[in-house]
């Protein structure tokens, strides 16, 4: 996951892979999680660079289990 982070140029980068489940938190303004398996989550905040909020600094806060 890391490295197709790394590689992106925007956010639509990320929905090419379905299988990461990319979404923004819900009531968390700027933070996303990115799936890693079936039990457990990247959880990121995004730094805008540009106004359309298509291209960020991706901030790695925490990886968690989805389900607990």
């Amino acid at each position: 996951v890391y490295e197709i982070i790394e590689a992106a140029d925007s956010i639509y980068d990320f929905r090419v892979f379905p299988s990461l489940h990319y979404k923004n938190l819900i009531n968390e303004k700027n933070k996303v999680s990115f799936r890693l398996n079936s039990s457990y989550r990247l959880v990121a905040e995004m730094k805008w660079t540009n106004s359309e909020k298509t291209i960020a600094e991706v901030i790695l806060l925490d990886i968690n289990n989805h389900y607990e």
